[in-house]
């Protein structure tokens, strides 16, 4: 037969189990934080590379190695920033990368569809990284953890 549990029994088992849940969305939130950072390094990898394929290729064009080789290494830039500050960093890319994306898309449509599946997974990782870094402040926030600045909230993940 079952021996019945006392209700301090119960309450320990109870808050151990919050504090697993807890600890599994952090995770879950810090990879997704991860996964963001390397979508910005991705980007700016890819810009990298089309600015010298523009420039050294059959297209011989300068201006292309200035504007894409400079977004491109923007993106690298946010992702070393992403390590103190990973919301704004999110925000600024899927800005900028949108607006791109429309940019080019005035100069020629067919762009639009060309890569579509690298461009939606970019500004998912991207928008997932957006949710990830406030659901993971906000997990820290209700952990009582008040006394650490918004940096040094994101010093572990790097």
């Amino acid at each position: 037969m079952r021996e019945e549990r006392s209700p301090e029994e119960i309450q320990n088992s109870i808050d151990a189990a919050k504090r697993a849940t807890a600890k599994t969305k952090i995770a879950n939130e810090k990879k997704a934080i991860k996964s963001g950072r390397n979508a910005l390094l991705v980007l700016g990898i890819l810009q990298i590379i089309l600015a010298l394929y523009y420039y050294y290729g059959p297209y011989n064009l300068v201006e292309s190695l200035y504007i894409d080789g400079g977004l491109g290494l923007f993106f690298i830039a946010l992702y070393f920033y992403a390590a103190t500050n990973p919301r704004v960093s999110f925000i600024v890319a899927i800005s900028l990368y949108l607006m791109t994306i429309i940019f080019v898309a005035f100069v020629d449509p067919t762009t639009l569809y060309k890569g579509i599946i690298l461009k939606a997974a970019i500004i998912y990782y991207l928008y997932t990284g957006i949710k990830a870094t406030k659901n993971y402040v906000q997990q820290q926030t209700d952990e009582n953890i008040l006394d650490q600045s918004y940096s040094d909230t994101f010093e572990e993940i790097r």
